[in-house]
C-alpha cells in the first residue's frame, strides 16, 4: 500500500514581482541507492513557484522556526497529514498529469481538520480505508521573515506490491491554498499565487508557552477569531494492514502540545491559484528502504509590522566625505541646534533669513514679523475671491496664478510695541513640521509673546507672558467687535467675534485663573480702523484667532477645540510591505472641552484618512492658497493608511500592462544588445568626473540603466560583466574623490561646494551649497548604486555592502527617518504635511518655497526603494512605497491636472501641469525658459518604472491630446526624446517607433539612453502585443 500526502508553501513578496528559479531536487534523479540513507532537500523562498518531489512518506513536524532577513510579502503555514506508511512496498509507478484549481475565497477561522485516503490493489477488489489526523492550520512566526521546517518526509518501499491506483484527498492547505484533490501518481505539486483578489481575515499573533514534548517546539500565529486558542495533544493507534502476506503492524503517531495565547490583527491575505503537475519516475527494491527528505522554506510574513522610520544609521558619515563649515549661516536670532536642525527647506524658511521679515507659508495662514506701521506678528487668510490670474497666454490659459500678499488681517502685539525697536524676534524649536517664534520686550525679556506655528493648526495662537497687555491689530479695517457664549467652552476661555472687511474672525481668550477679570475691547488703532485691546496684563494668557466657517453651526467645533492649541508635529507608522498605517501626531498645550485640537489637513490626504480617524472629520473646509481646500479634524492624531504598489520594480511598468507580463522578443533582445555595445564603449568615470552634481547624477544613471538591461533583460553574461565593471571603476572613483561631495557640519548635510560664491549665482551646481535640489541630484546617484548593488550581487558580488555607508549618507541628507540619527535633520526635503518635497533651500523668497521637476522629486523616492532592495532594509523600502503613494497623489492633485481635477482653480486647468510651484503661486514656466516642451518635459524627466503610476494613462492622454502632439514637429534635441519615451505609457508603439529610427539618438537627452527607451517603449508594445 502506498500514501502521499504533500504540504505547499507560499511565495514572498519579491516572487509577486519576479520569478528566480528554485533550488529543486529531480525526483528522477533519485537512485536506489539515494533511498537507503536520509537525504535533506532545502527549497527557500525566492520565487512564485514551489515543487517538492518526493516518494511516500509519513510527514512530521520539527523544530521552532528561526529568523532569517528576507523582504517577504505573504506568509502561511500548515502542517502536513500524519500518514500511515506501508512497510512493504516494491515499487511506485508515477504517471504524467495535471489539475488546476482557483480559490475564490480565504478561510478566515481555524479547524482541526482530518482527511482519509481510499487505495485499491488492481489485483483484489477489497479496498482500504486509512483514517488521517491533521494538526490545526496556523501561519508563521512573527517577524520580518522566517525560516521553517515545514515537513520531514519519511518513506519506506518494501517488496510484493505493485500497480497502485487511487487519490489522496489534501485538506486545506494553511489559511490561503484550496482544498485540492492530488492524484496518487503525482510526483510534484506546483503551488503559485494568483494576486487578482485580496482578502482580508483575522490574523492572531500567538506566543507559544511551555510544550510537552522535547522534539517539538513551535510559535504560531493562529488564523481564528479573537480568542485564547490551545492547541491540544492526542495519540493516534493504527493498525494497518498490508498486502502480499506482510504481518500486521501497530504503529504509534504522537502529536504534541503546545498552547498559546492570542491578539488580534487585520491582514490583507492572498487566495491562491494552485497547479498541480508530475513527471514520471519508479523506483524499485528487494528489501525494506527507507529515506527522509526535510524541506526548509522561507515564509514571508506579511502580517509583520516594521517601524516606517528606523534610523538609516546612526554613526557619522564615512571619511571618504571630506568635513566642511558651510559658508552661509541662519540669521543670528535663530536659537538652534547645529546638524539635527539644520532645516534648509522647511516651510519657514523665510523666518530664518536675512532681515526675517518674509513670511511664513503654514497653511491656511501665511505669519509673519511686521516691523512697519504695525508691530508684532502678523496674520492673513485668503480665500478663493482672492485669487489672481495674470499674463495670459495666446490660447488664452493664464500663465500665473496667485495670491495677494502683505493682508494684514490680525497682527498679535501689546500696548508696548508701537515701533520695530520696542520688540525683537527670535526663532527657535526648529522642527520637521513646526518652528516657535518669541517677540520680546527690548527693555525688559520677562515680556513676551511666544506662538507656536506649526502645519495644518486650526487656531493661530499667541501666548502672553509677563507684564505685556494684549493687543490685536488689522491692517484690514476691524469693523466691529461681539462677545459670544457658547456651552461647548471650556472654564477660562471666552469667545469674540470681529468682522474684518466683512469677513467674520473668531477670537478665544483663555484667561489660566479661569475668571472673568480680562476682556477684550475696541480702540481706534494704528492701523486701518480699530484694534483690540486687553484691559490688564496676565502672565500665560492664551489668545487664539481664525476665520470662521461659513456656517455658525459648525463653530460648535472650533469652541470645543478653543483653550488647546498645538505645539509641535510629528510622523510615525508602521508597515508589513503590503499596507502602511501612519499617523499625524500633534503635541498640545491647553485644554478644551473635547481634548482635543483643531488641525488642517489638505485635499491630497482626505482619501487616505483611515476609518479610525473618519469619525473626527468635522467636514469644514477654509482655503488653503495654492493646495485647494484643507479640511478640518478634531483630533490631536490622524490615522492614515496606504496600500502599496509592489509592482514597480527594476524593469519597466506602466499601468497598461494589466495583469500581462512584460516580455521581449528575440529580436528586440538583439536591438537592445546592439544599442548597449554602442553605447557602452566609453569610460563612464571620464564622461563624468568633470560635471556637477546634477549632470553627474543623471549620466551615471544613464549607464546604470544600460546596465540592468545587459543584466536583466538580454542577459548576456560578457556585456553585463563589461558594464558592470565600467559602472563600478566610476563609483569607486566618485566615492575616492573626497573632495567631490562633502559633510556640512553646519546644517547636517552632504553638499558640493561649487557656488560658493553668492547666495543668487548657484548656476555652478543649482545651489547644492545653498540646499536646492538635493533630491533631484542624489536621486539619480542613489538609483544608479541601487542598479550596481543589485546587478554585482547577481554575479556574486558585494559592492552595495562594501559601500552602503557612502550611499545611506546621500539618503540621510535628503531623508533622515529619525531623530537618533542626530547628524543629519529629519526629512529635509520630504514635507509629510504637504505630500512632496521643497526642491529650494537657502532662498529667502515672499513667495515661499517651490519645486520644479515634480519627476525628479519621485526619482528619488524610488531610487531609495531600490537601494533599500538591495541592502535588505526594509524600514527604508516600505518608507519609500508610503512616500510613493503620498506623491502620486500630491501629483494628480496639485501639479499635474487632469480634466476631473477639482482641487486646483478650473482657470489653470487646461495648462495641464503647474509649472514652477510656488508656496503662494503657480507660475506656468521654467528657471530656464517658455518653451511647451521644457515646462512639460521637466514634469517627465526621468522616465522610470515609477513614472507610470505618477503619470495615469488619463492625464498622459489629455497632456499629449491637448498640449503636445500638435506641438512635437517643432521640439528639438533630447526635449523631443523625452517626450516621446513618455509617450510609450499610452501609445508605447508609436514611441518604440520613434526609438527605432535611425536618428532616435540624435533626441536623447544627456541622461537618457537609447537602450533603455527602446526596453521602456518596446517591452510595453511587445507585451501588450503591440508589436
Amino acid at each position: 500500500m502506498f500514501t502521499k500526502s504533500f504540504f505547499a508553501v507560499l511565495l514572498s513578496a519579491s516572487a509577486l514581482i519576479q520569478a528566480a528559479p528554485l533550488n529543486k531536487r529531480d525526483v528522477t534523479s533519485i537512485s536506489e541507492s539515494d533511498l537507503a540513507i536520509p537525504h535533506t532537500v532545502t527549497e527557500t523562498a525566492g520565487s512564485d513557484v514551489y515543487t517538492a518531489v518526493e516518494p511516500a512518506y509519513v510527514a512530521t513536524l520539527t523544530n521552532r522556526p528561526s529568523r532569517i532577513s528576507s523582504p517577504a510579502v505573504v506568509s502561511k503555514l500548515s502542517t502536513s497529514t500524519i500518514q500511515p506508511s506501508s512497510s512493504s512496498i516494491l515499487s511506485e509507478s508515477f504517471v504524467d498529469s495535471s489539475e488546476t484549481s482557483t480559490v475564490s475565497s480565504v478561510i478566515s477561522t481555524t479547524s482541526t481538520s482530518s482527511a482519509s485516503s481510499t487505495f485499491s490493489d488492481n489485483n483484489d477488489d477489497s479496498s482500504y480505508f486509512i483514517p488521517s489526523v491533521d494538526v490545526s492550520t496556523f501561519l508563521s512566526e512573527t517577524g520580518t521573515t522566517t525560516t521553517s521546517t515545514l515537513f520531514t518526509l519519511t518513506s519506506s518501499t518494501g517488496a510484493g506490491i505493485s500497480g497502485l491506483t487511487g487519490t489522496i484527498v489534501e485538506t486545506t492547505i494553511g489559511t490561503a491554498n484550496p482544498s485540492t484533490s492530488i492524484p496518487l501518481a503525482s510526483s510534484s505539486l506546483t503551488v503559485s499565487v494568483n494576486t487578482a483578489t485580496l482578502t482580508t481575515a483575522k490574523v492572531i499573533s500567538s506566543t507559544s508557552s511551555e510544550t510537552s514534548q522535547e522534539l517539538m517546539t513551535l510559535t504560531l500565529t493562529q488564523a481564528t477569531a479573537l480568542s485564547t486558542s490551545k492547541f491540544t495533544s492526542e495519540s493516534v493507534f493504527q493498525t494497518t494492514k498490508t498486502l502480499n502476506t506482510v504481518s500486521e503492524t501497530t504503529q504509534t503517531f504522537g502529536y504534541y502540545n503546545t498552547s498559546t495565547s492570542s491578539v488580534s490583527t487585520s491582514t490583507a491575505i492572498i487566495p491562491t491559484s494552485t497547479q498541480v503537475s508530475s513527471s514520471t519516475v519508479t523506483v524499485t527494491s528487494a528489501s525494506v528502504i527507507s529515506s527522509t527528505y526535510t524541506t526548509i522554506a522561507t515564509i514571508p510574513a506579511s502580517e509583520v509590522n516594521i517601524d516606517l522610520f528606523q534610523a538609516i544609521e546612526t554613526d557619522a558619515v564615512p571619511s571618504s566625505f571630506n568635513t566642511i563649515e558651510n559658508v552661509w549661516d541662519f540669521n543670528s536670532n535663530v536659537d538652534w541646534v547645529e546638524q539635527s536642525e539644520g532645516y534648509t527647506n522647511k516651510f519657514y524658511i523665510n523666518l530664518l533669513l536675512s532681515d526675517q521679515v518674509y513670511p511664513a507659508f503654514v497653511y491656511p495662514y501665511v505669519m509673519w514679523q511686521s516691523v512697519s506701521t504695525l508691530y508684532g506678528f502678523a496674520v492673513q487668510h485668503t480665500t478663493s475671491s482672492d485669487y489672481t490670474f495674470a499674463q495670459y497666454m495666446d490660447n488664452g490659459n493664464p500663465r500665473i496664478f496667485t495670491n495677494p500678499l502683505n493682508q494684514y488681517d490680525i497682527v498679535f502685539s501689546s500696548t508696548s510695541f508701537n515701533s520695530a525697536n520696542d520688540f525683537s524676534m527670535s526663532v527657535k524649536d526648529l522642527d520637521v513640521a513646526s518652528v516657535s517664534v518669541t517677540l520680546t520686550e527690548t527693555s525688559d525679556s520677562a515680556n513676551y509673546i511666544y506662538l507656536p506655528i506649526v502645519e495644518g493648526m486650526g487656531l493661530t495662537t499667541a501666548v502672553y507672558h509677563g507684564s505685556l497687555i494684549p493687543r490685536i491689530d488689522s491692517g484690514m479695517n476691524i469693523q466691529s467687535l461681539t462677545v459670544e457664549t457658547s456651552n461647548n467652552l471650556a472654564a477660562g476661555v471666552s469667545k469674540y467675534r470681529i468682522y474684518i472687511n466683512d469677513i467674520a474672525w473668531i477670537v478665544y481668550v483663555t484667561n489660566p485663573y479661569n475668571d472673568d477679570t480680562f476682556s477684550l475691547s475696541t480702540t481706534y488703532g494704528s492701523g486701518n480702523g480699530y484694534s483690540l485691546i486687553g484691559n490688564i496684563a496676565i502672565d500665560g494668557l492664551v489668545i487664539q484667532a481664525t476665520v470662521a466657517p461659513d456656517n455658525t453651526d459648525d463653530e460648535e467645533y472650533f469652541d470645543k477645540a478653543a483653550g488647546m492649541y498645538v505645539t509641535g508635529f510629528s510622523v510615525d507608522g508602521t508597515s508589513n510591505g503590503v499596507t502602511s498605517t501612519y499617523y499625524y501626531n500633534y503635541d498640545t498645550e491647553g485644554s478644551s472641552v473635547s481634548g482635543s485640537p483643531l488641525v488642517y489637513i489638505l485635499p491630497h490626504q482626505l482619501e487616505a484618512v483611515s476609518s479610525a480617524s473618519s469619525g473626527a472629520n468635522t467636514g469644514i473646509t477654509i482655503a488653503a492658497m495654492t493646495r485647494g481646500y484643507a479640511t478640518a479634524f478634531l483630533s490631536a492624531s490622524i490615522e492614515f493608511t496606504e496600500t502599496l504598489n509592489n509592482e514597480i520594480s527594476w524593469l519597466p511598468w506602466s499601468a497598461q500592462l494589466g495583469s500581462s507580463t512584460l516580455k521581449y522578443s528575440a529580436d528586440l533582445i538583439q536591438q537592445l544588445a546592439t544599442a548597449a555595445t554602442d553605447e557602452l564603449s566609453v569610460d563612464i568615470w571620464s564622461s563624468i568626473k568633470s560635471l556637477n552634481s546634477y549632470y553627474l547624477g543623471k549620466v551615471i544613471d544613464k549607464y546604470a540603466y544600460i546596465t540592468l538591461v545587459c543584466s536583466d533583460i538580454i542577459e548576456d553574461s560578457d556585456l553585463t560583466a563589461s558594464a558592470l565593471t565600467n559602472l563600478k571603476d566610476a563609483f569607486n572613483s566618485l566615492i575616492a574623490d573626497s573632495g567631490y561631495l562633502n559633510y556640512d557640519d553646519k546644517f547636517g548635510g552632504i553638499i558640493a561646494n561649487n557656488d560658493w560664491s553668492s547666495i543668487t549665482d548657484t548656476s555652478d551646481d543649482f545651489g547644492n551649497s545653498h540646499y536646492n535640489d538635493h533630491h533631484f541630484h542624489y536621486g539619480y546617484i542613489i538609483h544608479a548604486a541601487a542598479v550596481l548593488g543589485h546587478v554585482d550581487s547577481l554575479n556574486g558580488g558585494t559592492w552595495a555592502e562594501d559601500n552602503k555607508d557612502w550611499v545611506n549618507a546621500l539618503i540621510r541628507d535628503v531623508a533622515n527617518p529619525s531623530k537618533d540619527d542626530t547628524h543629519f535633520p529629519l526629512f529635509r526635503y520630504f514635507d509629510w504635511y504637504t505630500g512632496h518635497s521643497w526642491a529650494s533651500g537657502l532662498d529667502y523668497n515672499i513667495n515661499g518655497l517651490n519645486e520644479e521637476s515634480t519627476s525628479e522629486d519621485y526619482n528619488f523616492a524610488y531610487g531609495m526603494k531600490m537601494w533599500a532592495e538591495v541592502i535588505g532594509d526594509n524600514s527604508m523600502k516600505y518608507r519609500a512605497d508610503t512616500m510613493i503613494q503620498i506623491l502620486s497623489r500630491a501629483m494628480e492633485s496639485y501639479f499635474l491636472f487632469d480634466d476631473d481635477n477639482s482641487i486646483m482653480p478650473s482657470e489653470i486647468i487646461s495648462n495641464k501641469v503647474a509649472g514652477i510651484s510656488f508656496q503662494n503661486y503657480l507660475d506656468y514656466t521654467t528657471y530656464f525658459g517658455n518653451d511647451i516642451s521644457y515646462i512639460h518635459g521637466i514634469q517627465m524627466i526621468p522616465l522610470t518604472p515609477v513614472s507610470g503610476q505618477m503619470r495615469s494613462v488619463d492625464f498622459v492622454t489629455q497632456e499629449w491630446d491637448e498640449m503636445l502632439s500638435s506641438y512635437m514637429p517643432s521640439t528639438a534635441g533630447g526635449w523631443r526624446g523625452l517626450l516621446r519615451l513618455n509617450q510609450a505609457l499610452i501609445d508605447p508603439k508609436s514611441s518604440y517607433e520613434f526609438f527605432s529610427s535611425s536618428d532616435a539618438s540624435d533626441y536623447l537627452d544627456n541622461g537618457m539612453s537609447l537602450t533603455w527607451s527602446l526596453a521602456f517603449s518596446g517591452g510595453l508594445a511587445y507585451s501588450l502585443g503591440l508589436i
